[in-house]
């Protein structure tokens, strides 16, 4: 994870990309790979990224309108409708 976190370090660009296809499917693939997956690791390593890629991306831009906004709000939907169906893989 720390070289893939120094390729997106060096790129903002690759940032907003990464959020935005994430988004593109409704947060299906996120879903899958945070919540649903059932490898503690694999689930903590998307996590460290896309914290990574988020706070890198608040540092531009964190208006009303900005990717960032828009990307915690479609996860807070996330959280009634597929959180507590996997509420015991949270430690």
């Amino acid at each position: 994870m720390t070289k893939i976190k120094e390729l997106y370090a060096n790129s903002e660009e690759a940032c907003i990309q990464l959020v935005e296809r994430m988004s593109s499917d409704n947060l299906k693939t996120l879903s899958d790979l945070m919540l649903a997956c059932t490898e503690k690791t694999t689930r903590e390593c998307v996590a460290d990224l896309f914290s990574f890629v988020l706070n890198r991306l608040v540092a531009y831009d964190f208006s009303d309108e900005s990717l960032v906004k828009r990307f915690i709000d479609a996860i807070f939907v996330l959280i009634p409708a597929e959180c507590s169906k996997y509420w015991t893989r949270f430690q």
